[in-house]
């Protein structure tokens, strides 16, 4: 398998875990549109929003303690404290 198919292969895995997470978390909506970037989070939400001139961004919180900040980082609160876009923080609880 080449690098370039590898790639795909993730992207289309990607684009499936983002259609089953979207399912999953609220089968009652029908997204408009789904997007899968590349590129670190924050900086891909923010691009996307600068090209599509998003008024509002929506993020989930997830409440990570300082640990999972530190190893996982944390798009929703770099966007936030970043004041170039207004953001809507949703808390998610998972099920425990």
């Amino acid at each position: 398998m080449t690098p370039a198919e590898v790639i795909e292969n993730l992207k289309a895995e990607g684009q499936r875990l983002l259609v089953d997470a979207v399912t999953t978390v609220a089968p009652d909506i029908t997204p408009e549109l789904l997007l899968l970037e590349e590129g670190v989070p924050q900086h891909a939400i923010a691009q996307v929003a600068a090209d599509w001139k998003a008024d509002l961004i929506v993020l989930p919180g997830w409440h990570r303690s300082g640990i999972e900040r530190l190893f996982f980082g944390d798009p929703t609160d770099d966007l936030v404290h970043a004041d170039r876009y207004p953001v809507l923080v949703v808390p998610v609880h998972p099920e425990t």
